[in-house]
């Protein structure tokens, strides 16, 4: 699970919100970087990293945006305290 990763203070959803919060968050600028590369453009906000999908958005779209987010997280991850993304879905 996400919430597992020592830098991710919590992962919550609020209504079409989801979010990833970090404890120590990198550089979002890097995050941000991590996601374009996987197809997703979200705008990080201080020590968050939140999407809000439009609510017509398909299956396969939204998992996009879900594991660039996991995947961005564990990317941005200081080497020793990473794990392996199929381990944070």
């Amino acid at each position: 699970m996400l919430r597992d990763v020592d830098n991710v203070a919590d992962v919550r959803c609020f209504g079409a919100i989801g979010v990833v919060q970090l404890r120590d968050p990198p550089n979002m600028q890097t995050v941000q970087d991590e996601l374009v590369r996987r197809g997703v453009w979200l705008r990080p906000f201080g020590d968050c990293l939140y999407t809000t999908p439009p609510l017509c958005i398909g299956d396969e779209s939204l998992h996009q945006v879900c594991d660039a987010m996991i995947e961005a997280t564990h990317a941005v991850m200081p080497q020793n305290n990473s794990r392996e993304v199929n381990q944070l879905r």
